[in-house]
């Protein structure tokens, strides 16, 4: 099944609105009263009848969630179109440096991978005795 012209503006453009508003493809269901797309001269919603058909076409997924019985569209295949840039980082260090030149002082260098170490309570000695001193007076 091929989608309509008007369809299909639609479905770009709430793709376009989901990268923007949504967390990783996400959405609440009723986010969609919010949402509108430009048809023509005129700004449309999705009809509950455009969304069952982009569900039935794999398009967007539907999701309930049983903690708080949430409703939550996804759009299918978002994590596969918009990976995660493990380059990123490193992309934008390169270009600030290149803007600021030497007066950028961000994360330089690579990013070190440290593992902290929590003693156990056994090790960790228990102080035996508290020793003061009195104090000093200065000049005397």
């Amino acid at each position: 099944m091929e989608l309509t012209n008007f369809e299909f503006r639609a479905l770009v453009q709430l793709w376009s609105w989901t990268a923007k508003y949504g967390k990783e493809g996400e959405f609440p269901r009723k986010w969609l009263r919010g949402f509108a797309f430009v048809a023509g001269d005129r700004r449309r919603r999705i009809t509950p009848r455009m969304l069952e058909r982009f569900i039935d076409l794999s398009l967007v997924e539907e999701h309930r969630y049983d903690d708080d019985g949430s409703e939550v569209l996804q759009i299918s295949g978002w994590r596969e179109y918009q990976p995660v840039d493990s380059t990123s980082a490193e992309r934008k260090r390169r270009f600030r440096r290149r803007l600021y030149g030497d007066r950028y002082y961000g994360t330089l260098g690579d990013v070190a991978e440290i593992e902290i170490v929590v003693p156990r309570p056994e090790e960790i000695a228990a102080p035996t005795s508290l020793v003061t001193t009195p104090a000093r007076q200065v000049g005397s």
